[in-house]
């Protein structure tokens, strides 16, 4: 089965930074991974910051997933911010 969801990812040299970009349909998987990728991304910089602008469906059972995820990673010292047009609906706590 074809995934149709994905993460890029940058890291901005000589910078405490990544920068995501969410690609395709986001689900209650795509949470999970976004959640990882965000967890794995925590032990080595201090910002992250998460673009939306490539999803195209957005499920809502994923965002509940993501909603719970992003509670215990909010308390971690890094900071995650969204950016994009969907930037609203992750950014929810």
């Amino acid at each position: 089965m074809e995934r149709k969801f994905r993460i890029l990812s940058v890291k901005k040299a000589n910078q405490k930074s990544f920068h995501l970009q969410l690609q395709g349909d986001f689900d209650g998987t795509s949470a999970y991974e976004l959640a990882d990728a965000l967890l794995k991304c925590s032990a080595h910089v201090s910002d992250v910051a998460v673009n939306t602008d490539g999803l195209r469906n957005i499920n809502a059972f994923g965002l509940d997933v993501f909603s719970i995820q992003l509670k215990k990673l909010r308390k971690t010292a890094t900071r995650i911010d969204f950016t994009g047009r969907y930037k609203t609906m992750f950014a929810q706590e």
